[in-house]
């Protein structure tokens, strides 16, 4: 959880989305609560069919104050959930979902009938661990044929064109039927010791107005010769004296306020998504090992070139 605060800070994304969570019921909402973020507790999904949920697992985060509506997809594909990002009068609908490798036929047959029956304005992400599937040319086995079709008839393109898991496979995908609306999408590493590599996905959605940053004193810059300076002059025992206790704690208040407002500048509110251990040297260790990862897997592809020539 530190690391992934850690990569949130980073990376400042509005929307969070977490396959194989290995959450279980026993663990409430508030272990996995993230700084600056809601867990959408309508979209958590626990896997059920597993000893302690391991292997399965859906959580999504959205940035505090991002308008979200669930939605049902009706549709018994078992680890998915569904929710609608509405910005101004835009809506962006958003399906994620975990399908286990060890799957029987009836998970693709589900798989087919939650694409066919997703609305227009739709992405899918998630762990789809069809790697038979050849996505640049269309082509797959028969038995994975049918999504194939179903994603031509719909209009769905998949958009992930690098390898998203150690052994080299394409195994986390990003579906949509409104390709225009993404802009850039990038592999950011692994989240702790993970075999499968984060994605990060620009989409453009229709941002709302921005609200007004709050300003607030900056103490550690303020000027305190300047301020007992002022308040020296300002002749306030003797006005104390002479005033009734409420009057005379009205004047000491005004002349505080006014000190403070003419020697302590002023600064934005910290963001509520940076915690105040978030300093330089962790964003740099992140950004290292990031750095590192795509050294190994640049070196990985490059002996396995090597070995077929």
């Amino acid at each position: 959880m530190g690391e992934l605060e850690a990569k949130a800070c980073e990376l400042n994304p509005d929307i969070i989305l977490v396959t194989e969570t290995w959450a279980r019921p026993e663990l409430p909402d508030a272990f996995f609560s993230l700084p600056g973020y809601k867990l959408q507790t309508d979209l958590r999904k626990d896997r059920e069919d597993t000893a302690n949920g391991v292997g399965g697992g859906l959580i999504v985060y959205t940035r505090t104050g991002l308008v979200i509506l669930p939605f049902d997809t009706q549709c018994n594909f078992h680890q998915h959930c569904s929710f609608s990002v509405k910005s101004g009068s835009d809506i962006l609908n958003i399906i994620l979902l975990y399908r286990p490798p060890t799957s029987g036929p009836n998970s693709v047959l589900d798989l087919e009938h939650l694409i066919n029956s997703a609305p227009k304005e739709t992405v899918i992400f998630g762990d789809f661990n069809l790697p038979q599937i050849d996505w640049a040319n269309g082509q797959a086995p028969n038995r994975l044929n049918n999504i194939i079709d179903v994603c031509s008839d719909k209009f769905f393109n998949q958009l992930v064109e690098f390898p998203t898991h150690l052994k080299g496979n394409v195994l986390d995908l990003i579906l949509t039927n409104t390709p225009g609306r993404v802009a850039e999408i990038r592999e950011e590493g692994r989240l702790s010791r993970s075999d499968h590599i984060m994605i990060a996905a620009n989409i453009m959605v229709t941002k709302p107005p921005e609200t007004t940053i709050e300003q607030v004193p900056n103490w550690a810059k303020a000027d305190w010769v300047g301020l007992k300076r002022q308040l020296s002059r300002a002749g306030l025992t003797r006005q104390m004296e002479e005033a009734p206790v409420e009057e005379a704690w009205e004047i000491l208040k005004n002349a505080l306020l006014r000190s403070v407002e003419e020697n302590v500048p002023k600064k934005p509110r910290r963001s509520k998504n940076k915690n105040p251990w978030m300093n330089r040297d962790i964003l740099r260790a992140l950004r290292r090992k990031k750095q590192l990862w795509t050294y190994q897997r640049n070196t990985r592809r490059w002996k396995k070139q090597s070995k077929t020539s």
